[in-house]
């Protein structure tokens, strides 16, 4: 596409400068070989001009074949064949020029046709060895850049994993269940798995079940923090468990909905994760009971999701969407993700 396949900001400043130096450097044999100096500088003017709008002509036309949906082969003979038109035109502009200034072009001819011809050949190869340089230079930047986001997102993650307001509710179930021995070891357990899991992130994409796992080791400690308040459930099947994917895709849906869900449900929070695992793609839903907030209303600066929707903008680029609705007093959030991406897990 255009956008992936540029000029650059290079192109005038380069088109306008190396027509000037062929200019310059045929002044001095239009010179020697025509009748006045006047007509000298009017010859290379002409032909200056003529370069800068014939090649500016064939940057347009290169531009619409690079969008063309055929074989490299045709796409070359099509390239070689506006250049060709090219040079044509331009010999055409020659003999026109010349016309009244030299009756037999002679010597002069071919040594003005040929390296004219060469001129919009070698221009032609600088035109896409440019276009070729400027978009890999574009995906090595947004490498760096899914890297650098990558990094920003295991830091955001152990950020937030590593959240007091987490560690101060689950310690104080483990205090509010001091007699029971059984549940303060249930929610340590809990709580353990789930930081191990969290701590030894480090980017590379792994089974989503690994994170379902995760989840559920973080759900429980929450159910035990809510007691009858909170339900929840996970249902996913083996095959979509195996999937590789990025990690932590799903952890801030989930904290997003505990957060407002027991805000704007009743009595009861319910939170539904279901995995789906489709032949082109790879269904996420995350739904909890209560109402949808605005963005006005919500409590928090909402980066989770932010940073979300950006890792999914580097990774997947628009084949990934995250959507959310309210239907039937349930508040869904909806991850799709392309599965030709995603590799599956040996088991």
């Amino acid at each position: 596409m255009r956008k992936q396949f540029p000029e650059g900001p290079w192109f005038w400043p380069l088109q306008l400068s190396g027509w000037f130096l062929i200019g310059a450097a045929s002044l001095f044999p239009a010179v020697m070989m025509l009748d006045s100096t006047e007509s000298a500088l009017q010859y290379v003017l002409l032909r200056t001009i003529s370069g800068i709008a014939l090649t500016t002509a064939l940057r347009l036309a290169y531009r619409r074949i690079r969008d063309w949906d055929i074989s490299m082969g045709r796409r070359t003979a099509a390239i070689l064949a506006c250049c060709a038109v090219c040079i044509c035109v331009d010999q055409w502009v020659a003999n026109w020029a010349l016309t009244g200034s030299l009756l037999d072009m002679g010597v002069f001819g071919l040594l003005n046709y040929y390296p004219r011809a060469a001129a919009y050949l070698v221009w032609t190869m600088l035109y896409f060895t440019l276009c070729h340089w400027r978009a890999s230079e574009r995906e090595r930047y947004k490498v760096l850049e899914l890297e650098s986001e990558n990094r920003q997102a295991e830091l955001q993650l152990l950020k937030s994993q590593l959240n007091p307001h987490f560690f101060f509710n689950a310690l104080n179930s483990i205090l509010a269940e001091k007699d029971d021995p059984d549940k303060v070891e249930s929610i340590t357990q809990s709580l353990a798995t789930h930081l191990h899991y969290s701590l030894k992130q480090t980017g590379e994409s792994m089974p989503l079940g690994n994170e379902l796992k995760a989840l559920n080791n973080y759900l429980a400690v929450e159910k035990i923090r809510f007691e009858e308040r909170f339900e929840f459930e996970i249902v996913a099947d083996a095959a979509v468990r195996q999937v590789v994917v990025p990690p932590m895709l799903i952890q801030p849906l989930v904290e997003n909905a505990i957060k407002y869900g027991q805000l704007t449900s009743s009595s009861l929070l319910r939170l539904h994760i279901a995995a789906v695992l489709k032949p082109e793609m790879i269904l996420v839903d995350v739904s909890n009971t209560g109402m949808w907030m605005d963005k006005a209303e919500m409590r928090g600066t909402g980066i989770g999701l932010a940073n979300l929707k950006r890792r999914l903008q580097l990774i997947f680029g628009g084949k990934a969407q995250l959507i959310h609705e309210v239907k039937d007093g349930w508040v869904h959030s909806r991850l799709r993700l392309p599965r030709p991406i995603a590799r599956e897990a040996q088991v």
